[in-house]
């Protein structure tokens, strides 16, 4: 079982174009991902105004309550950290001082309009849900400190 001299070359050819191919592959990968970790932060929010459009963005009438005439208004308080990530929301009132946000509105038609009580888990839970979902929050006055969040669920 005689190899022909020429088929060596041909593998000695290829292994020196795969090995420096995938070599610079590699490099073009890691390379792409530390692009991607740097700009990781280009979703941070850095203004009260990014901020308050964030959430206008993110929240809606749940359309279980809008379809029950749910409405009613939402209070909550939302520790952020020394890195500006949201630790914890509560509905209980702190016992410290807080940053109030803004009062946001959402407003829904429908033929139904409750007047309950109390305020349905169904507005809780969403509003619970968008400022959970708050990016880093890179604004030097709210690390470390209680936002205060009002929504207002309005059926016209």
């Amino acid at each position: 079982m005689n190899k022909k001299p020429g088929n060596r070359n041909l593998v000695r050819m290829k292994r020196g174009f795969f090995i420096p191919l995938i070599s610079i592959l590699v490099v073009f990968l890691a390379g792409t991902n530390q692009e991607k970790s740097q700009d990781d932060n280009s979703d941070d929010i850095t203004t009260l105004t990014e901020l308050k459009r964030h959430i206008s963005r993110n929240l809606s009438y749940p359309r279980e309550a809008a379809e029950k005439g749910e409405s009613g208004t939402v209070r909550l308080y939302a520790r952020v950290n020394h890195r500006g990530r949201i630790e914890e929301v509560t509905e209980t009132k702190p016992g410290r001082d807080y940053i109030e946000i803004d009062e946001f509105t959402i407003k829904c038609i429908s033929k139904e309009k409750k007047d309950l009580g109390k305020k349905p888990n169904i507005l809780i839970n969403e509003s619970r849900k968008v400022v959970m979902s708050l990016p880093c929050l890179d604004i030097p006055q709210f690390k470390g400190e209680t936002l205060k969040f009002t929504f207002n669920f309005v059926i016209q």
